[in-house]
């Protein structure tokens, strides 16, 4: 069973991570040791993204990106794929997954709070 957990990032953006309930070759955690965690590596994973991304002067207020990230534990970034992208055109595009791969994806403290696909949607 999975479960969705939504984020702001900074304000600009909103992250969806769907998270495994719980790693079955881990030890399980309580689960305010696990929120705490989510929410520690959500933190990191905000920072990375936001200090990479630059969007094209000429951006539109209201214009959104929904990106979907392939990633292989503990964090390496192996896909990036723009699923949704409106106000920006191609650059805006871009400018998002190159802020993507570039980032420095954080790895997690623990691995049941890694998921091998995030969603990113961006709202500008």
């Amino acid at each position: 069973m999975l479960r969705k957990k939504y984020f702001a990032l900074f304000a600009v953006a909103i992250i969806t991570f769907t998270l495994p309930l719980q790693a079955q070759e881990e030890k399980p955690l309580r689960d305010g040791a696990k929120q705490a965690l989510t929410q520690h590596y959500i933190q990191a994973v905000k920072r990375a993204v936001s200090r990479k991304l630059r969007p094209p002067a000429d951006i539109a207020n209201g214009s959104k990106c929904t990106v979907a990230v392939g990633l292989v534990y503990p964090n390496e970034v192996i896909k990036v794929q723009i699923e949704y992208c409106t106000g920006g055109g191609r650059e805006l595009e871009l400018a998002v997954e190159k802020a993507i791969w570039s980032a420095e994806f954080p790895s997690p403290q623990h691995k049941a709070i890694f998921d091998q696909k995030l969603i990113i949607e961006i709202t500008f």
